[in-house]
């Protein structure tokens, strides 16, 4: 899992806690598969990327 970008959720109002509502579902979501995985293993290796050169 990769979480990239900008999340602000600074306003204590209702507005801000719809917004960190969806976060926490968001993150739930991932999290709770992870959870339940009896043979989830304690670490694996990560392989390198290719790179590809921009295109346009």
């Amino acid at each position: 899992m990769r979480a990239q970008g900008t999340t602000l959720v600074n306003t204590k109002d209702k507005e801000g806690f719809v917004y960190a509502l969806k976060l926490k579902r968001i993150l739930d979501a991932s999290i709770d598969p992870l959870k339940r995985d009896k043979s989830l293993p304690d670490h694996i290796e990560i392989l390198g990327t290719d790179t590809e050169a921009n295109p346009f």
